[in-house]
């Protein structure tokens, strides 16, 4: 089955400790929702129970949930401390992903501009960096969040990709897609700059793999498993 798009959502560009997304509508039981946000005081962000952390460092994050039955139509994400704080967040709902494994492989990459963590591929750019899927029809969701609250710009979706939903008002999300047809390694996405971006405020791309229900392993991913297993069988032997 392949995924496809439910919809999208943006939340307020809250000041508090704390802030509200809706779901985007009609949300409902299987579809995985990401919501991918920031909060401007760059603090840890307290991951919402029931849903999995793709990405939370510095503010920023990616995080991911099966809608179940009886679920609420909006989510509240809080900061560890009570700093009020400018948030952003978007969503996006699919329909189609495995229901056990809906998120088949993450990758991340984070930088400050002129900070510690300055980017080795330039300042101005966003870098959701390649994965590796182990199915052959995975969907590429291209997350890409800037911490700076002063807002402004524009989104645009790398090469190849879809854009699906943008948001800002500062800090700044964008959400991109792409169907894959293999399980070859994907290649970094990269954005150019939307929003404005000061000195030490952080930027990040988060890749995720989709995972789609009743997908099978690649060959690649089989042979892996299949040597792994033979490993074992022969280790036990040797007990």
């Amino acid at each position: 089955m392949a995924i496809s798009l439910r919809g999208t959502s943006t939340g307020p560009n809250s000041f508090a400790h704390a802030t509200t997304i809706n779901l985007p509508t009609g949300t409902t039981t299987g579809d995985l929702t990401i919501v991918v946000g920031s909060y401007f005081n760059l603090s840890a962000v307290t991951v919402p129970a029931g849903w999995t952390a793709a990405f939370n460092f510095n503010g920023q994050f990616a995080f991911y949930r099966v809608f179940q039955v009886s679920d609420p139509s909006s989510l509240t994400i809080s900061a560890a401390g009570v700093t009020n704080a400018f948030w952003q967040t978007a969503a996006i709902s699919y329909i189609g992903c495995d229901g056990s494994t809906p998120v088949d492989v993450v990758n991340a990459c984070v930088s400050i501009e002129n900070g510690a963590q300055a980017s080795s591929w330039g300042t101005g750019y966003f870098n959701a960096p390649s994965v590796n899927p182990n199915f052959v029809n995975d969907l590429l969701v291209g997350c890409f969040i800037n911490g700076n609250s002063g807002g402004g710009g524009s989104f645009a979706a790398p090469s190849g990709f879809t854009a699906r939903v943008s948001s800002t008002a500062g800090p700044n999300v964008g959400i991109a897609d792409k169907q894959l047809s293999s399980a070859a390694a994907t290649g970094n996405a990269i954005t150019t700059n939307f929003g404005g971006l000061a000195n030490d405020d952080p930027y990040s791309g988060v890749m995720i793999a989709l995972h789609a229900s009743g997908d099978t392993p690649s060959a690649q991913s089989s042979a892996t498993a299949a040597a792994a297993a033979e490993q074992r069988r022969q280790y036990d032997q040797t007990r």
